[in-house]
Formats: C-alpha cells, sequence, structure tokens
C-alpha cells in the first residue's frame, strides 16, 4: 500500500509491501463550511449563554484578540464578520483594536497581517503584536486560588469590552486548545504562562483531558478574572478548514465548541504499535520542531515500549525555541532532561524539551526533514532521514514490526487505546 503524510505545504510518499498492513488513524472527516464570514455572522445571533451583544452598543475601545500564524485559523474571515456585526450594534470598526495574541511564540507580523487581509486592517483602529516579555505592556490582576500571578497585556485590559477569537482542537496540556487559553496564554506574561504550564506534572494535565485538569482550571480562572465579553471559536477539520463556529458566553460557548471537537478527533486504537508515523500535519503545525512535538505526544500515546516512532516534519524555522534547544544540548541522554525538568522550577521550553525526552525514553525516534542537519538532529537525541524510505530502511534496522500505526494529522487526534 501506498501511504501519504502531510510535509509542509506539500506530503511525503512512501510504498509498503502487500503483506505490511498499516493502521491509519484519522479524525473524523466534516465538511467544511461554504461561507466562514455568513456562519460567524449567524452564530454571533444565535449566541450560546448570552441573550445577545447590544450591550456592546456604543463602545469607544473594544478589543479584538486573534491567534498567530502559527494557528491555522482564518482569522481575516473572522475579524470580517465580527467588525460586520459589531457596525450593527453601533460600534465603529475604528474603534476596535487588534491584539494578536502569539503567546510565546515568535511572531512573523508579516504573515499575520497576510492572514488578516488588507481590509480588516483599513477598517480597524489599531493592530497590537502582543509580546509576553514586554512587562511595561502588561497588567497585574492579582493570583489565582492556586497561586498563579495573572498578568495581561494592557490594551486588553483597559478596552471597555473585550472579544476573544481562537480554534478548538486537542491539546497536550490544557485538554484542548480555545477558549480562555486566547486571553490565559495568548495575551498573558511569561510568568502567568509559565505557571498555568506548570502542571504538565499533574497526571490530569493531558490531552483532551477537562475535568479536573489543573491546567485548564487555572486558565478558566484566568479567564473569568478577565471578564472576557465575548467568545468566537471555531472548530477545524483535520485539513484546518472551518466545520463549525461557536459564539457567546466564553465558558459556556466553548464547552458547547468542545462536546463537538471530542466527536471528531478522538480516534480509537485496538492495540498498541511496533511502530508509528506521524505527521503533525503539515504548515504550520510543522513550522518547526517545538509546534511538532505535539504529533510526537500522540504517538508516543500509541507506540510500544521499545519501539520506533517516525515524525515527518518539514520545520522551516528550525528548531522554534531556543530555551528547548538550549536544554537538549546541555544533556546527553533523555534521562538526564527528565530528572532536570522534575527537581527544578518550572520554566518555558525547559517542558517541551521534558516531553521531547519522555518519548525518547519509551521508543526510537526518526525524524524525517530536509531543514534539520545532523548537528540539531544529534541535539535531539534522534535519527535523521531525508524522505519516509530512508526512514523505514533505518527502522526495520531495529525492529521488524508486526503492527504499523499511521497518524496523517497527529497534531489533533486524541488516541484512544482499546
Amino acid at each position: 500500500m501506498r501511504l501519504s503524510l502531510p510535509y509542509g505545504d506539500k506530503e511525503m510518499e512512501v510504498e509498503f509491501e502487500k503483506r505490511m498492513k498499516v493502521e491509519i488513524l484519522e479524525p473524523r472527516y466534516v465538511e467544511k463550511i461554504a461561507d466562514l464570514k455568513e456562519e460567524v455572522y449567524i452564530a454571533l445571533n444565535q449566541l450560546v449563554g448570552l441573550e445577545n451583544i447590544d450591550f456592546f452598543r456604543g463602545a469607544k475601545n473594544v478589543c479584538l484578540v486573534v491567534s498567530d500564524h502559527t494557528r491555522p485559523i482564518p482569522s481575516g474571515d473572522i475579524a470580517e464578520a465580527i467588525l460586520d456585526r459589531l457596525e450593527e450594534v453601533g460600534v465603529d470598526s475604528s474603534n476596535v483594536t487588534i491584539l494578536v495574541g502569539g503567546g510565546l511564540h515568535r511572531v512573523n507580523e508579516d504573515a499575520v497581517r497576510l492572514i488578516l487581509g488588507r481590509r480588516v486592517l483599513e477598517r480597524v483602529g489599531n493592530l497590537v503584536f502582543h509580546n509576553a516579555e514586554d512587562e511595561g505592556n502588561l497588567v497585574y490582576l492579582g493570583r489565582t486560588r492556586r497561586g498563579t500571578p495573572i498578568w495581561l497585556n494592557k490594551k486588553f485590559v483597559e478596552a471597555e469590552r473585550k472579544i476573544v477569537t481562537g480554534a478548538v482542537s486537542p491539546h497536550q496540556i490544557m485538554g484542548f486548545t480555545g477558549g480562555a487559553k486566547g486571553v490565559a496564554v495568548g495575551v498573558a506574561g511569561y510568568k502567568t504562562i509559565e505557571c498555568t504550564h506548570s502542571y504538565l506534572k499533574s497526571p490530569n494535565a493531558r490531552l483532551g483531558m477537562l475535568e479536573g485538569n489543573p491546567a485548564r482550571e487555572e486558565v478558566d480562572e484566568i479567564g473569568e478574572r478577565a471578564k472576557i465579553d465575548l467568545l468566537v471559536n471555531v472548530v477545524l477539520n483535520h485539513r484546518n478548514e472551518p466545520v463549525k463556529v461557536f459564539a457567546g458566553h466564553w465558558f459556556r460557548a466553548y464547552r458547547k465548541a468542545v462536546e463537538f471537537a471530542r466527536n471528531i478527533f478522538e480516534v480509537k486504537v485496538s492495540q498498541r504499535a511496533d511502530l508509528v508515523l506521524a505527521s503533525p500535519g503539515g504548515y504550520p503545525r510543522d513550522v518547526d520542531v517545538y509546534q511538532s512535538q505535539k504529533a510526537l505526544a500522540a504517538a508516543e500515546i500509541i507506540v510500544k515500549k521499545g519501539g520506533v516512532i517516525i515524525l515527518v516534519a518539514e520545520c522551516r524555522e528550525d528548531i522554534g525555541n531556543p530555551v528547548f534547544e538550549s536544554v537538549m544540548r546541555s544533556f546527553e541522554t533523555p534521562e538526564e532532561i527528565v530528572e532536570y525538568f522534575m527537581r527544578t522550577p518550572f520554566r518555558m521550553g525547559v517542558h517541551k524539551a521534558y516531553m521531547w525526552a519522555r518519548a525518547l525514553l519509551k521508543s526510537r525516534v526518526i525524524l524525517v526533514s530536509q531543514n534539520i542537519n545532523s548537528d540539531i538532529a544529534r541535539v535531539l537525541k534522534v535519527e535523521l532521514a531525508n524522505s519516509l524510505s530512508d526512514a523505514l530502511e533505518i527502522a526495520y534496522e531495529h525492529i521488524f514490526p508486526e503492527k504499523i500505526v499511521a497518524l496523517p494529522y497527529g497534531s489533533t487526534v486524541i488516541p484512544k487505546i482499546g
């Protein structure tokens, strides 16, 4: 059989011998929305948990939070529909500031402008790129019940009305992306982001889990304190196409969105595999190693102890995070990285090294990328291949797989064993 896996904007293919059976696990396909702007407009008139948005009427300072370029979200169409609806209740678009919430990502400002489009940018009063480490543009709102310091973007906090947009998809710490995460991470300060992610050490902070997940509970408490007036979340299918829009109360609308998303992204596999081939799902999910690790996490759930994972990721922007790279360079073995993470205070970037190393402790990892050189591969403690065929040759030197599983969209699946 022939297998194709997304790689950047293209695909990589490989031919398996007829005797080999490959189980392909993909999210359930849902047809894309024909007219996203119209669907957003409809959702804004059929709100979840809110009667209407008449309370926006006459607002002179509205903050609209959108995602950065590393998230495959059609923010331009979403923003345009929101601006149209706001104007119907007397909010001039020139009174709207678009705040790009990149969390700790390296934001490509030109790419964001391209996504938003000229029509949106010409209408709004201002476009601001959040910087989590710019303390002069952060406001302190106290601490959560667990003690997380709440530092949020000043323009967001001081806005008369606040709108948060985003996409709902699986997240390996928060359970799912979306909801208040657009504020509690997207436009938060470094210390806040660090604390919310520090709950990675909890067994309940895991892929697809909301109830009892301390990381998600922290994010939701921050969302409550941030006084989000309106949430607009879009569920995307595995092709990054919008399939459903939810708008309304920041918590209630989000939970409705998660309920819908769970039916798409949860996939069942009968048993663990000797060999797992995983792609994050192409660009932008494989923009760098840092983002591509999410597919490795899904593969880690499925692979047997001592098995092999082949990670197919373009990584056009290299590793993607200096702290992650520094930690990977500083230690010789995955065991040392895990031990370092567990005994030291939580730090963003170190957590990614921990999750990468955790997969290495369970299986051998082969990285298929034409943008990663041998030095970086050595730092990542993986074997490097230029093609899927080369990667399979390397894998067959170590195992003879009885069961093979492929994850073409590894960053957007929640594997369930049995």
